[in-house]
């Protein structure tokens, strides 16, 4: 008996590893299936993940709002030939996210992420997407890195490797020179079938190890609002206006209040989302109260519409989709054939008359020199105003004479009181 219940206990442990060894791998394929690829993924973050993390953090975010970077890719273009000075006080009267206003500074950089609007795209949906899964790219491209001896503390930046993150910060606070290499060269071997992206670059000085350096870029304190918590893999910004530089490691100006996780705000995408957006974030899709999209079984039509608009729409189709029933059918005609059916029945109690409306209608007008009797309830209301007049009139000469009265009484009270007092002292 024993033996009988052992061996349906071993058979059951066993089926349910075979369920659980059948079904995890499944899952896992599932949120593979739904992720971006890391071959693609690594192509794509190949010529930005040795940028300084604050400059990292600008184009992941500003990738998000496409064409908010080409607008001010246009106008840096326009206003080159301003001062600096200047840009930045016109910059201050413009609405895009502060992402993009800390890249103009660089037009490089907003000229190479305009230029290419696949990449631009690509990067953007899969920041909204998997965020996480980008910044855990970004480490794994600089180990690669780091492991071929390709990044290193140098004049113009600093490297730190630390619990198995590398972060990458510039040299001098105020100053951010933006690095050009190649990804075939620094990363050592590309093992990935894709080929990564190659940006153009417009270069001053040339280091070991391949890398280049264009010409310093000088920053504001707040250039420093975002930056990245890569212990959890998450992009954080500041919630007020940054005032002072860095002087410390970004690793230890996470904790603080003022610093919270980034969320992508749809008011200021002005563009359609992909079908992956669609699928994978519909919240960050409904996020704005504002704007409603499609559902994601429709990608090409996901455009943003009002939602005044749309349910006027529903309601329309509602109201035609509806069938009146019979009752609702009777209640309209009554409602609609009401005063004819009145008219019809004073005509059948009154055959000699016609209707009391029509009768008032053709009622004889009255001469103009003689004067129309008022109606009974106005000559009452008159008749009370004359009333309340007269009493009002009378009134001060009836308090006269009751002040008057009192006065009498109260003298005789006091000559009353004075003749007692007199005849007890004469006692």
């Amino acid at each position: 008996m024993h033996k009988r219940i052992l061996s349906l206990i071993l058979i059951s442990l066993l089926e349910s590893t075979q369920v659980q060894a059948m079904s995890a791998p499944e899952s896992t394929e599932l949120v593979q299936s739904q992720r971006v690829s890391e071959a693609e993924l690594d192509a794509l973050l190949a010529p930005i993940a040795l940028y300084p993390d604050s400059v990292v953090t600008h184009i992941l975010i500003a990738s998000t709002y496409p064409l908010q970077v080409i607008d001010a890719q246009r106008w840096q273009q326009s206003n080159d030939n301003l001062s600096d000075d200047t840009l930045a006080e016109l910059l201050e009267t413009k609405t895009w996210d502060p992402s993009v206003k800390a890249l103009v500074p660089f037009p490089d950089i907003l000229s190479r992420m305009s230029q290419d609007l696949n990449w631009l795209e690509s990067v953007g949906d899969a920041v909204l997407t998997d965020e996480d899964w980008v910044l855990d790219r970004v480490q794994a491209l600089r180990l690669q890195a780091w492991q071929h001896g390709n990044l290193e503390t140098n004049d113009y930046q600093r490297v730190s490797y630390e619990d198995r993150v590398i972060v990458i910060e510039p040299r001098q606070p105020r100053v951010v020179y933006v690095p050009y290499y190649d990804p075939m060269i620094t990363y050592g071997h590309w093992h990935h079938p894709i080929a990564p992206v190659i940006w153009p670059g417009y270069v001053n000085v040339r280091l070991h190890h391949g890398f280049y350096w264009g010409s310093r870029v000088t920053i504001g304190a707040g250039f420093y609002f975002g930056h990245i918590f890569w212990p959890d893999r998450h992009i954080v910004v500041s919630h007020r206006t940054v005032h002072h530089y860095p002087s410390v490691s970004y690793r230890k100006r996470y904790n603080v209040r003022e610093y919270h996780r980034w969320q992508h705000n749809s008011a200021n995408r002005h563009a359609r989302y992909s079908h992956r957006v669609v699928e994978r974030k519909p919240s960050v899709i409904k996020q704005h109260k504002t704007v409603r999209y499609h559902s994601a079984q429709a990608p090409d039509r996901s455009l943003v519409r009002p939602v005044v608009h749309q349910q006027r729409i529903e309601k329309k189709l509602k109201l035609q989709a509806h069938k009146p029933t019979a009752r609702e059918q009777q209640k309209r005609y009554t409602q609609v054939n009401k005063p004819q059916r009145q008219a019809a029945e004073h005509r059948a109690v009154n055959p000699q008359r016609t209707h009391p409306n029509v009768a008032q209608q053709h009622k004889p007008t009255q001469p103009v020199h003689s004067k129309p009797a008022k109606p009974q309830y106005k000559q009452e209301k008159h008749e009370r105003k004359v009333k309340r007049e007269t009493t009002a009139h009378r009134q001060p000469s009836q308090q006269r004479q009751a002040s008057k009265q009192r006065q009498v009484k109260q003298s005789q009270r006091q000559s009353a009181s004075h003749i007692n007092r007199q005849h007890s002292k004469q006692h």
